[in-house]
């Protein structure tokens, strides 16, 4: 009986295609639209070779110093994050600058949601 034997270098390659890697955004001085845009990819794993819709191949993401995003002036005051309760007059509406008051990374969070159900 020949066994085919896969070399070893072939088997560690493969083990990294189907590996979840971590990978750090820092988030300084960038625009939260085009982050999420970039985020969206490797959190889905739509960087791998191996990438398919039903497949959960996606990598782990850490984003540092989401306090400093930039946004233009006009979308601090015209982006805004609907939220409602379920509740009778549980709708609420926030500006981006207050969102971002509140909690520095929901900005950055809230786009990459909104990414990635509109990508389904």
């Amino acid at each position: 009986m020949n066994k085919i034997k896969m070399h070893d270098r072939r088997r560690v390659l493969q083990w990294a295609t189907f590996a979840r890697s971590w990978w750090i955004f820092d988030a300084n001085h960038q625009c939260p639209f085009q982050s999420a845009n970039r985020l969206c990819l490797f959190l889905e794993g739509k960087h791998k070779p191996i990438y398919h819709p039903l497949s959960d191949c996606g990598d782990h993401v850490i984003v540092i110093n989401t306090k400093h995003i930039a946004m233009p002036d006009r979308f601090w005051r015209a982006w805004r994050h609907f939220h409602h309760t379920q509740y009778a007059g549980g709708f609420q509406v926030q500006r981006a600058w207050q969102v971002h008051r509140e909690d520095p990374t929901k900005v950055l969070a809230y786009n990459i949601v909104e990414m990635l159900v509109s990508l389904k």
